[in-house]
């Protein structure tokens, strides 16, 4: 390893220590991003990468989301994350199982997809066609095509949570919203 980039790992390290004592500065974390937007290797979807699975950047970039007026896109991703956990976790075999991940789908379509929902996501207007004709459509009432409806709209959420991180790495890199 080059002297150099020693050196640019250990300023990288104390910026995140910096960032981590002190995380109502959102300068610290502006910082840390811009050094890392001059990085030639490093790319808008690694960075938000990074700052998703940390739990002390994500905090500071929810921060900078709430002053940009679109906190909803990274609430509604980190929801989608727990909903496709819960979506693989169940038994097709378990009626009770498919309907209560059915409502919670249900529940993030009506808060963040549905045309005038308190929290209304900017996403593509055909996935948005899309997502508002499944989930306005009656659902089965036997098993099998409950699941299918299930994994109709766990699908939908997939390219909408994909549009959102577009979103959100364009947004890392603290030009826009």
């Amino acid at each position: 390893m080059e002297i150099l980039e020693v050196c640019h790992l250990q300023e990288a390290v104390i910026d995140v220590i910096h960032i981590l004592m002190n995380l109502s500065d959102m300068n610290y974390l502006r910082r840390w991003l811009t050094r890392l937007e001059s990085a030639d290797r490093e790319t808008n979807t690694t960075r938000l990468t990074s700052i998703l699975n940390d739990a002390a950047l994500r905090l500071l970039f929810r921060e900078y989301l709430r002053e940009t007026v679109c906190e909803e896109n990274l609430s509604f991703y980190l929801d989608v994350v727990e909903f496709d956990k819960n979506f693989k976790a169940i038994d097709a075999r378990r009626p009770d199982a498919v309907r209560e991940t059915l409502a919670a789908a249900y529940g993030l379509y009506n808060a963040f997809l549905a045309p005038g929902s308190p929290c209304e996501l900017n996403i593509d207007h055909t996935l948005r066609q899309d997502m508002a004709s499944r989930m306005t459509r009656a659902v089965a009432r036997d098993d099998n095509s409950m699941y299918a409806s299930l994994k109709d709209v766990a699908a939908l959420f997939e390219r909408a949570q994909q549009q959102v991180f577009k979103l959100m790495a364009g947004v890392s890199t603290f030009y826009h919203c």
